[in-house]
């Protein structure tokens, strides 16, 4: 079974279980509530410049492509999808001015073209402090949809105690939170230089799991390993 998130206009965010084979055809369905893409990026230029800044271009192992938000819409238009959740793509740069740029970017599109664009913020980790600054200005003043949270940023992962503070105040304001998974920490550099990681991770993956599921499972498992409670809402 896969689980997905979509979003209704009655509901709001409602998670839904569908079998794999389905959840292949989704584009195809016709909701009333129209389709929704929750895994779609958004690569600003300063995203792109940060990590060049910072020699990590290619740290999931492949470029990553420039964003044109017409282009994108053209996309969403041809393949039937009402509404994309903008997120920030993997690396995390380690620069809070570019993940503000990017966020503050994806609040514009969500404004220029309601309905069509939501976007989920990104949130300047491994520096806790600042992570809930950009929290709390991202969904109290951009109006952001939810916060989109790494499996991990350089080995922090999210059963680190360090986040409690964090996950409280995201607990606070009841905040959808999107997990994305990057690159593990630590990381086979032999098999990253005989194919990108995210290629192989899609070809060997099971048919009825998510994609990164070793990514995901290692962070489950640290999450629970680290006393993540209950009351903590992702």
């Amino acid at each position: 079974m896969m689980e997905i998130i979509i979003y209704n206009k009655v509901q709001g965010w409602v998670k839904c279980f569908l079998p794999f084979y389905l959840f292949t055809f989704l584009p195809l369905l016709s909701l009333a509530q129209g389709v929704v893409d929750v895994h779609s990026h958004i690569i600003t230029p300063e995203f792109l410049s940060a990590l060049e800044g910072e020699g990590r271009l290619l740290d999931e192992g492949f470029p990553l492509p420039k964003y044109d938000a017409e282009a994108h819409l053209k996309w969403m238009d041809e393949a039937g999808v009402q509404t994309s959740v903008l997120t920030l793509a993997a690396p995390q740069p380690a620069s809070a001015q570019a993940v503000r740029s990017t966020n503050e970017t994806a609040a514009r599109l969500k404004q220029q073209h309601p309905g069509r664009f939501m976007f989920c913020a990104a949130l300047p980790l491994p520096d806790v402090d600042a992570a809930i600054r950009e929290a709390v200005y991202a969904l109290d003043t951009l109006k952001a949809d939810g916060i989109k949270l790494a499996t991990n940023v350089g080995g922090q992962y999210l059963g680190a105690p360090e986040l409690d503070t964090l996950f409280s105040v995201l607990n606070e304001r009841q905040a959808v939170v999107i997990l994305h998974p990057h690159r593990p920490e630590p990381v086979n550099r032999q098999v990253m230089q005989q194919t990108p990681l995210a290629m192989q991770e899609y070809l060997t993956d099971e048919p009825d799991l998510a994609p990164y599921k070793e990514m995901i499972l290692r962070t489950n498992a640290n999450m629970l390993f680290n006393s993540f409670q209950p009351k903590r809402r992702l």
